[in-house]
């Protein structure tokens, strides 16, 4: 196996840890893993440090395995929702870190491209279910909810990318630009 892959496999390994740690939570997980985004961070981070293709993985098959793991049944449209949301999310931000090398800019392209992906996911989901979805839900479940997520996101994948590369662990990416 090369240094790669266990790097990659590494990074997986301790994001999925995370949404483990947030399962055994008294109150349960969905709450706080609506509340935090995870998912969200290891889609960003993975565009990052893995590239788009692990991103994409990470971002699509993290909510379905979020689902089970909490022991509920996965209820297919908002599971949809998040797969898709989530894989843009990790595409985009791997597209942004090779075009742009600053993971600033990725985690902002990351968490934009979220915010439209699920809005128009969502709008999809309902309007294929005959219900109505009206802008103020949107904002209710990105902004009103989901803020200490997003702002965790923007705040922790440059933080976590440049500790990385002053421990020397950025070898999988070689010419970055400082942030």
């Amino acid at each position: 196996m090369s240094r790669e892959t266990v790097f990659h496999i590494l990074i997986t390994g301790i994001m999925l840890a995370i949404l483990l740690l947030l399962g055994v939570l008294p109150t349960g997980a969905d709450p706080y893993a609506y509340l935090f985004q995870p998912v969200l961070l290891m889609a960003v981070l993975s565009g990052i440090l893995s590239g788009t293709v692990y991103a994409a993985a990470v971002g699509i098959l993290a909510p379905l395995f979020a689902m089970l793991l909490f022991r509920r049944l996965p209820f297919m449209p908002d599971t949809l929702t998040l797969m898709i949301s989530y894989g843009i999310a990790g595409v985009v931000s791997g597209v942004f870190y090779s075009l742009f090398r600053t993971s600033i800019g990725a985690a902002v392209g990351g968490v934009l491209a979220w915010l439209g992906g699920y809005g128009v996911t969502r709008i999809l989901v309902h309007l294929s279910m005959g219900e109505s979805y009206f802008f103020t839900n949107y904002l209710n479940e990105t902004f009103v909810r989901a803020w200490p997520g997003l702002v965790l996101t923007l705040v922790l994948v440059p933080l976590i990318t440049v500790l990385l590369r002053n421990k020397g662990a950025m070898w999988v990416l070689r010419h970055e630009r400082d942030d």
